[in-house]
């Protein structure tokens, strides 16, 4: 039910003249925001001024959240009064969850003398006592690669923060943020102006 005269309500609802004045219920979008807003309807956000803020004893200013938001600290109350509004107080929890930590293993392949790589491989069990029974072929195939790869290339520890997904963050941002930097750096590659 959206009323005509103001079109379809944001996300979020409407701000205005909820509640507490003279008349409220014959506004429409009192009627409206109160029909689809709170914790078990359509919208499932919460005002939580319930104190005047105007001097003719209207709540004009409002602060909306969504309900399972934990933003609001404390009951925000009318304050002080400016101009024929008041100024709405209350705190406001804002801290950052801590980034949990991660540890990465890695190796620097690309720095490989690939010659002497090559050398290794050939002087190892792989080719110089090569198993006959498969299962022993690939546990020699596992363990000798992965003894000339240490050799040349040992692993690496590194320590990373993994920080929490942002909500705008998404796979089509991600995506175009890749694209973009893939032209930068064919951009700096060939010095194109």
């Amino acid at each position: 039910m959206a009323y005509s005269g103001y079109g379809a309500p944001p996300p979020g609802g409407y701000g205005g003249g909820y509640p507490g004045y003279p008349g409220m219920q014959a506004d429409p979008l009192y009627g409206y925001f109160s029909s689809v807003a709170g914790p078990k309807l359509k919208i499932h956000v919460e005002q939580h001024v319930d104190k005047p803020t105007h001097i003719s004893s209207q709540t004009l200013d409002l602060m909306i959240t969504h309900c399972s938001d934990t933003l609001i600290g404390t009951k925000p109350q009318p304050d002080y009064l400016f101009s024929d509004h008041f100024t709405v107080m209350c705190d406001l929890i804002l801290g950052k969850t801590a980034p949990s930590v991660k540890q990465v293993f890695y190796g620097r392949i690309k720095g490989i003398d690939k010659g002497k790589f090559k050398d290794d491989i050939l002087r190892s069990d792989l080719f110089k006592n090569c198993p006959h029974t498969l299962d022993d072929l690939v546990h020699c195939y596992n363990k000798s690669l992965a003894d000339v790869l240490d050799k040349h290339a040992p692993m690496s520890k590194k320590v990373i923060n993994v920080r929490p997904l942002v909500p705008w963050f998404n796979e089509k941002i991600k995506l175009a943020r890749c694209k973009k930097r893939k032209a930068e750096r064919k951009w700096r590659r060939t010095g194109c102006r």
